[in-house]
């Protein structure tokens, strides 16, 4: 057979391809035997099985390596040169949707593991070839290239996803690996958006426009996630009820979505700015003490992009999608629940007009459940496993995030508000979550360990837990302080919190 023009190329990078992809394997041997103790106690023999089949990996890529050498000096042909190379593709291709469904978290170990023997499995068929043609050619030919063509559609899918993320962001391409800054830009309101009729300002908050503070007045900024941008017009928001209580501006900024890394980027590059007397940081104990904490002293930041399944728009973007589906199925067929959103009320409505238009913003009776039950329950239990039983995935990442935050306050004081979720508030919804989780929970102990280590440290702090707790239950023995399955403050909530805030700031400003 005549050699072809690619033939000297491809063998050379076949090549190439084998003798890194025995380091790899020998790399994989090694670290699995070096971890053989810890590995031996969670899986046992098998531990064994995974060295072995690295030490096959080992040996055949080197005999691979030592054929396609013997292969170059005879001048011998392949009848598809390119043929290895597109099955090292698949091999890898696959060895990484493996990875992203079965073996999560992302951890170094696994991967060195795993791309050993993937390597190996490679190795494998490029020896098997010299010896064994298990398909006919028009079959095998067609399964070659169709398989390239799938695991590259793959990929290119997952490029393009990404790269359709940075032109359009959207809370459904948010990967848990973006920067605080391009995380928070993500989830900003757009400003002039329209919340209850009242555009969102400059800088994409729930607020009129800031000013930075003149000489002799005084200024409070509230830092915080979704309970910031609230879920009531803005004339019943909390920071407006304490405003109007101090008669001292209470500026308010928040995005949903975000977490204390996020809160950081608000308070250095939209807070400080406006030189205020004290920022008040709202710490949401149901998420903001267990979100995915990204590249918190983590190595192959890189890696993990593409390695951890949560950094992976193919599987993100679906399950994203799947839940919004799925919530849509559980609306229609059931009554229609929704609690008023962005674009319920006319520019510029009044207080008054508001208050005809939303007619539960002054009967809680009246509201309308945001999520169905199952989906609410579900939330809550999740959240309660993910903080009420030991020590929260976030918490030291939060306490570093609240340390760094006062340490770039300088002359503004930095003051904590501990929110609760509202199965800490209502009874009734804990033991619905208690017998759901069907484990022991502790109730208070997101507060407790939070409260103790920023008393230690010395921060200003406002606990609403027992501030919301002390507000009588109404006749249906709730106090109805969160919208209807929403897991946010109504106007009743709000109103409770903004008088607390503002008792707890007229000390502190001398008032």
């Amino acid at each position: 057979m005549t050699a072809t023009r690619g033939e000297p190329w491809s063998r050379l990078a076949i090549l190439l391809l084998l003798v890194l992809g025995t380091l790899a394997s020998a790399r994989g041997l090694a670290v699995t035997l070096e971890n053989r103790v810890p590995l031996g106690v969670l899986f046992g023999a098998r531990t064994w099985l995974a060295v072995l089949g690295l030490a096959v990996s080992v040996t055949a890529g080197l005999a691979a390596a030592i054929m396609e050498v013997r292969g170059m000096r005879r001048a011998a042909v392949r009848a598809h040169p390119f043929a290895p190379l597109r099955r090292s593709f698949v091999v890898l291709v696959g060895a990484w949707l493996v990875c992203l469904v079965y073996v999560q978290p992302f951890q170094r170990l696994w991967f060195d593991i795993l791309l050993g023997l993937a390597c190996g499995v490679w190795a494998v068929t490029v020896v098997a070839e010299q010896f064994i043609d298990p398909l006919p050619p028009r079959i095998g030919r067609a399964l070659d290239l169709g398989l390239f063509a799938l695991c590259l559609s793959v990929v290119l899918t997952e490029v393009s996803l990404r790269g359709l993320a940075a032109v359009r962001p959207s809370p459904f391409f948010a990967r848990i690996a973006d920067a605080p800054r391009q995380f928070l830009e993500r989830f900003r309101s757009k400003p002039g958006e329209l919340f209850f009729g009242l555009p969102c300002n400059a800088q994409g908050y729930y607020d009129t426009e800031f000013l930075r503070r003149a000489e002799g007045d005084r200024l409070v900024v509230a830092i915080g996630d979704s309970f910031n941008i609230g879920s009531v017009p803005h004339a019943w928001h909390f920071t407006t009820v304490c405003e109007r209580l101090l008669d001292v501006p209470v500026f308010n900024m928040g995005a949903a979505g975000v977490a204390p890394p996020e809160y950081e980027v608000m308070l250095v590059e939209d807070a400080l700015p406006l030189d205020p007397d004290i920022v008040v940081v709202g710490v949401f104990v149901g998420n903001d003490l267990s979100y995915a904490v990204v590249g918190s002293g983590l190595p192959d930041t890189a890696l993990r992009s593409w390695m951890q399944r949560d950094e992976v728009l193919l599987f993100v973007l679906p399950r994203r999608l799947a839940r919004v589906a799925e919530e849509r199925d559980r609306r229609a067929a059931g009554p229609a629940g929704v609690v008023p959103g962005r674009g319920d009320a006319p520019r510029g409505a009044s207080v008054e007009e508001l208050r005809t238009s939303l007619p539960w913003l002054d009967d809680p009776s009246l509201e309308a459940g945001s999520l169905s039950d199952e989906t609410f329950l579900r939330l809550e239990a999740d959240r309660a496993l993910a903080t009420c039983r030991g020590v929260p995935s976030a918490f030291a990442d939060v306490c570093e995030s609240l340390t760094a935050m006062r340490a770039a306050s300088g002359s503004a004081e930095l003051c904590v508000m501990l929110i609760p979720d509202e199965f800490q508030v209502e009874d009734e919804l804990w033991a619905a979550v208690v017998a759901r989780v069907g484990t022991t929970l502790d109730r208070d102990l997101p507060q407790r360990r939070l409260s103790s280590w920023l008393a230690q440290e010395g921060f200003a702090t406002l606990d609403l837990l027992p501030v919301l707790r002390a507000v009588p239950p109404m006749d249906d023995g709730r106090r109805h302080l969160y919208h209807l399955r929403d897991t946010h403050f109504n106007a009743r909530g709000n109103r409770v919190v903004g008088e607390a805030l503002a008792e707890f700031l007229r000390s502190r400003l001398g008032e």
